[in-house]
């Protein structure tokens, strides 16, 4: 048994796998081994992948059989690799994996950018939506808005109390408006929902993804992920950083220099010289002799 990655899965394992060959839509996300993408005007709405393992699955003794090579280049939290972690839910299911020396971000920008991009863009288009729910809410439910019925005692506004509402005035056209504003909310909650389970079935597989390519990583790609994805740019940063504070410290120091040397010498020998015979007089009209 082998646990195919997308590169695998792009070639002719996957049609083997499926009898026929799949075209990927957005270029993003491929199907696993004996699974099937579900998709609405092109757009994947879930994955059906009865035989495709999980990350429980990489618990335990399957760790071995798929990463039968030092387990040091396999770097990930399972089994346990080194700088590594498992996160377990309170049923034991493994949940999310820690590595401190290549983190999944760093496999993720130097793999999967697509995929990645993918998830962002949906996160977008979910804060889009999030936004114009916020819009309705502040126009619509203050005292007496039209949104004033649905919003409970914390402030929300949640599909339950939309659905109540709905039901309740929409044989009653004295509520025509209100009716409105409410479907078009209930349409925007909808909608949320539908993107939050997109995002999450894709960064579900995201996630596989990854650790597929940990227990495929050699040593070289270990080498530029460590070398050049992390530490070049932290010393790249640390470098910048620093100079930006000498270049500060440098610029106050020749403020303070201009300042100090502003006023020239003879103009200063002369101002003291003026105080001088200023203070000559008084002590003279005092009676003090020297």
């Amino acid at each position: 048994m082998l646990l195919l990655s997308t590169h695998h899965l792009t070639g002719g394992l996957w049609k083997l796998a499926r009898g026929r060959s799949r075209k990927n839509h957005q270029g993003t996300f491929n199907p696993p081994p004996n699974g099937r993408a579900v998709e609405t005007f092109g757009v994947v709405q879930k994955y059906i992948y009865p035989d495709f393992l999980s990350t429980h699955h990489l618990t335990g003794g399957l760790w071995k059989q798929f990463c039968p090579r030092t387990v040091v280049l396999c770097l990930i939290a399972f089994n346990p690799p080194p700088n590594g972690r498992a996160v377990m839910n309170k049923k034991g299911a493994v949940t999310d994996y820690v590595c401190e020396l290549i983190p999944k971000e760093l496999m993720i920008n130097r793999y999967f950018q697509t995929e990645q991009a993918a998830i962002e863009e949906l996160e977008t288009k979910k804060d889009e939506i999030v936004r114009q729910q916020e819009e309705l809410q502040e126009e619509h439910g203050g005292e007496e808005g039209l949104l004033e019925e649905v919003t409970n005692d914390s402030g929300k506004i949640t599909k339950a109390n939309v659905n109540d509402r709905i039901k309740a005035i929409k044989n009653d056209a004295t509520f025509a408006d209100e009716l409105k504003v409410l479907k078009a909310y209930l349409k925007l909650i909808e909608q949320e929902a539908e993107i939050s389970k997109q995002i999450k079935v894709l960064t579900q597989f995201l996630d596989n993804y990854v650790l597929t390519k940990y227990g495929d990583i050699t040593e070289d790609e270990i080498k530029t992920l460590v070398v050049d994805d992390k530490w070049m740019p932290t010393l790249r940063q640390a470098i910048a950083s620093e100079m930006d504070r000498i270049s500060q410290r440098l610029a106050q120091r020749i403020q303070e220099l201009a300042e100090r040397y502003d006023t020239p010498l003879p103009q200063l020998t002369s101002k003291v010289e003026g105080l001088t015979s200023k203070v000559e007089g008084h002590l003279q009209k005092m009676g003090m002799v020297w």
